[in-house]
């Protein structure tokens, strides 16, 4: 599945131009001519300047040298365009991937208005500075990996000599890097190929991401910058001891044993239970994409379905679209059908807000949280076809297999929600 959406809440290579053009706007506004600043652009900001493998980031993390002014300018235009506070923001001085010699180990941008240069971090100086941080639950190591496979394939492969190099001008040396860094960047370098691991380390990114927050919301106020590592370790070998434990099986309704469950699953089977609707279960590790589903596919005898939560522009409409596991989606295609111009994948806070779910867990089952009628439910004809319809119960460990017309005559006039019908057909 794949979908381009301009949205003005990421910074994508085009709106960070727009950005900075309209910053140094507003900052010569503030002090004139006379009072140049500059910007060093660092992590993902840099990465989507000058790289293709990266579409977009949530903010731009930067060194900034510039009168106090800069911060009213900053913030004039964050609300223009409705950003966050700190789309813009120097908190990568707390960290350890900050270095005083960033300025000279950057390269010239280009100046906006006369009155912002901007700089970029470029190369291996790029490496080094996510090798220093190397943390599982970001984007530094598929960072690395698509900064690496990009030069390659531009003709200039960056050898270990260089990131070398950069280490030691950034640093001074490779004292404070984790020996999983460098023992990582030495495997990687060995490599003709970066596409495969660049796919492997993108999904274990997500899934890091997706067990924390899990953790967090069974644990809260546990976390902390000086505990996470740990914490991702001990959840990595509990889910590789359970994984060698325990094969999957096919069970008739809800688990004996709900005591590791979270409470949104649970909720699931007593709403299911007292409809009297029947269903078969599987659990099994996080399948929060359609090819882990395929696994499951096998086991449940039924394809789950694709389940993608829309919104439109404005956030006054959304929508939950239920379509073929195997079929393309193309927003024109659906948004003729719905009169719903520009839709985007609706947010998580969204997501958590009216269905109660979290990314890579969206399901039908969701509705039942929907008490005030928020989302709109979309069928894609095919489903209907099906005489069973595969589906997570609210988290993505599980997944169900229920008879359609239950659905359809039970479960939705339940929740109080009817549906509409589209058909789609999902070709380029």
């Amino acid at each position: 599945m794949s979908a381009d959406f301009d949205d003005d809440r990421v910074v994508t290579q085009k709106t960070l131009y727009k950005y900075l053009n309209e910053l140094s706007k507003e900052y010569r506004k503030l002090v004139g001519k006379k009072m140049p600043a500059e910007i060093i652009l660092v992590g993902g900001a840099a990465i989507v300047s000058q790289y293709s493998f990266r579409a977009m980031t949530t903010d731009i993390d930067a060194v900034i040298q510039a009168a106090s002014a800069m911060e009213d300018a900053i913030r004039v235009v964050g609300e223009r365009f409705c950003l966050p506070q700190g789309w813009l923001n120097t908190d990568f001085r707390k960290t350890p991937s900050f270095s005083g010699n960033l300025i000279r180990c950057s390269s010239y941008y280009r100046t906006f208005n006369q009155v912002l240069a901007v700089r970029l971090v470029k190369g291996e100086y790029l490496l080094a500075m996510k090798l220093r941080a190397f943390r599982s639950y970001k984007n530094d190591i598929s960072d690395i990996v698509g900064i690496l496979s990009e030069h390659a394939s531009n003709g200039d492969r960056i050898t270990f000599e260089r990131i070398d190099t950069a280490v030691k001008e950034l640093y001074g040396s490779w004292e404070e890097f984790s020996p999983e860094a460098v023992t990582f960047i030495q495997r990687v370098l060995e490599q003709a190929d970066y596409k495969d691991l660049y796919d492997e380390a993108r999904r274990n990114e997500s899934n890091t991401r997706s067990d924390l927050i899990e953790f967090d919301e069974k644990y809260p106020y546990t976390l902390n910058t000086r505990n996470l590592e740990d914490v991702i370790k001990a959840i990595k070998e509990k889910k590789e001891t359970k994984q060698e434990q325990h094969l999957m099986e096919l069970f008739n309704g809800r688990p004996a044993d709900a005591a590791d469950r979270l409470p949104r699953e649970t909720r699931t089977y007593d709403y299911l239970d007292g409809l009297g609707i029947s269903y078969q279960r599987t659990d099994h590790e996080r399948a929060d994409n359609m090819e882990a589903c395929n696994v499951i596919d096998a086991v449940l005898g039924v394809i789950i379905c694709k389940n993608l939560f829309l919104c439109n522009r404005q956030k006054t409409a959304f929508y939950l679209l239920m379509m073929p596991g195997d079929k393309k989606f193309k927003t024109k295609e659906l948004s003729a059908q719905i009169n719903s111009a520009r839709l985007s994948f609706a947010e998580p806070a969204d997501m958590l807000k009216y269905l109660d779910i979290e990314p890579g867990a969206v399901s039908i089952m969701g509705l039942m949280n929907d008490t005030e009628h928020h989302v709109q439910l979309l069928i894609d004809e095919d489903v209907l076809k099906d005489e069973y319809i595969g589906c997570h119960p609210c988290v993505c460990t599980s997944s169900l297999k229920i008879r359609t017309v239950d659905i359809v005559e039970k479960f939705l006039p339940a929740t109080g929600h009817d549906y509409k019908t589209v058909h789609l057909v999902g070709e380029d």
